[in-house]
């Protein structure tokens, strides 16, 4: 109800002292509610200022799919723009994968393995339009070798290796597989008790040159590290050049609590390639977040509009599903356990999704912690829409209210000197760090929705966001009515 309060996180939320607008007023908070501290933030949107086409290139999942999780629903709301599947492995001979979900498995060409009963994956995959990016890991657990229970790549120099990487390949290839593929996970973590990062090498030209044996329009990934290691990257890229193993895509890990980084480190490399003479490739970010702020909405839309902006080609959503839930066809934390409803972070990806267009210019600002406070903005002038993302990472418990400046707003979204504004927040479901209730179902709150004045293609509101939470901004033109004229997805 408008005007109720609501408690969150410790302190009283009032819905009309929180969330106003220049064209309307304030309500002041009852007597009986105590004022939970605020500080303050500028975002600023720029709709004229246009930097390219929003492609959601920060919509790629880890193990996101099983047969039956999520619900079809839940994936027509989703732009999903790469999946990235669980290993391989070998077993008794046969092609199996590891216990995790997700793989690139069709329905009818499931294998007897123990993982055999979770087939179907690859059906799913194949329905998603636009068809996302496929990145499969060739990879083992050594225990799963039939006859060599310690057996790592390079033990043998590399046969048993070349077979595993054969085998995959033409298995998959044959089922109908046309995705990338890269060489182990995260070599820098586990292949210095085995041979070291020698070794790797190694075993990285083996992949190659059997991978394009057998399908020379494959992708190759690589290096795949556990985060960014400048100094890693340069040496795996001159090896690989100088034996002509030179990977189609180049990617790495940002398992951190600093997404602010990533521009910097992709512009690094990317300038040390060009002054290398070295071919021009993708970027791919292949896994990013962090066990401690995995479940926050907040940390969610962060991370989107860090990425958005960084210079890679693609990011993919790592997964720190707490021991004891199943991870199976969760989206990464996005999906309640039974695959029914999204969480508080699903509700961020949804809101993302519903965005389209051109990105354009969004600043924040803050006298303090202003790294921490984040914005994405676009426009789809063909659906005559525009839209903020908003996210705020950890900070002192208190509200911070965003005033909100938009200029150049297109004519498209204006009528009679007003646009229509929506106002959704995504609140966090929990204060601890990762309790199973984090990644229960939850619903957005809509915050405001009203029209605002627009004069000279200016108008302003604020928006005020708790610790960890996400607020969304939907711009339409006003009908005649009084109610937006353009008709957004509806959340769940």
């Amino acid at each position: 109800m408008e005007g109720a309060p609501s408690a969150s996180r410790g302190y009283l939320r009032y819905f009309g002292y929180l969330i106003t607008c220049t064209a309307g007023f304030v309500v002041a908070p009852p007597a009986c509610c105590e004022e939970a501290p605020h500080t303050t933030a500028a975002v600023d949107v720029d709709f004229g200022r246009i930097s390219g086409p929003l492609d959601h290139m920060a919509g790629g999942f880890l193990h996101p799919i099983s047969p039956t999780k999520p619900t079809d629903q839940i994936l027509a709301q989703m732009k999903i723009k790469a999946i990235r599947a669980a290993p391989f492995y070998i077993s008794n001979g046969q092609v199996c994968f590891t216990g995790n979900p997700s793989y690139f498995q069709p329905r009818n060409k499931a294998v007897t393995c123990s993982t055999a009963r979770q087939s179907g994956s690859w059906d799913r995959f194949t329905a998603l339009k636009p068809a996302p990016v496929m990145i499969s890991n060739i990879a083992f657990f050594p225990n799963k070798v039939p006859g060599r229970k310690t057996y790592w790549p390079g033990d043998d120099g590399n046969v048993t290796w070349g077979n595993i990487v054969d085998q995959v390949v033409r298995t998959s290839q044959a089922w109908g597989y046309h995705g990338a593929y890269s060489a182990w996970n995260e070599p820098d973590y586990h292949f210095p008790a085995h041979g070291g990062w020698a070794n790797y090498k190694r075993a990285y030209a083996t992949a190659f040159k059997r991978i394009r044996a057998i399908c020379k329009d494959c992708q190759v990934v690589g290096p795949e590290i556990s985060t960014y290691k400048f100094d890693l990257l340069k040496d795996y890229l001159l090896f690989a050049r100088r034996n002509r193993v030179f990977p189609d895509v180049l990617d790495w890990h940002e398992l951190t609590n600093t997404p602010s980084e990533i521009k910097a480190h992709v512009a690094e490399i990317k300038a040390w390639m060009a002054r290398q003479g070295m071919p021009h490739i993708p970027v791919y970010i292949t896994e990013y977040g962090t066990r401690p702020s995995f479940g926050h909405p907040g940390d969610a839309a962060s991370f989107i509009s860090y990425l958005e902006s960084s210079g890679a080609d693609l990011a993919i959503r790592a997964n720190w599903i707490p021991p004891g839930q199943n991870m199976s066809g969760n989206l990464p934390g996005a999906v309640s356990s039974d695959g029914t409803r999204l969480t508080a972070v699903g509700q961020v990806y949804r809101n993302y999704s519903e965005m389209s267009g051109s990105k354009v210019a969004a600043t924040t600002s803050a006298p303090k912690d202003a790294h921490l406070m984040t914005a994405l903005a676009s426009r789809d002038d063909s659906r005559k829409m525009a839209w903020v993302l908003i996210g705020r990472r950890e900070s002192p418990d208190a509200m911070t209210d965003f005033a909100v400046s938009l200029t150049g707003i297109p004519d498209t979204l204006v009528g009679n000197g007003f646009v229509h504004a929506e106002v959704v927040v995504v609140a966090d479901p929990a204060a601890s760090i990762s309790p199973p209730g984090r990644f229960g179902p939850a619903d957005p709150e809509l915050r405001t929705n009203t029209e605002i004045t627009v004069k000279g293609g200016h108008a302003s509101l604020k928006v005020s966001v708790g610790p960890w939470e996400s607020a969304f901004l939907r711009l339409t033109r006003p009908s005649s009515m009084g109610v937006s004229g353009s008709q957004p997805l509806s959340p769940f």
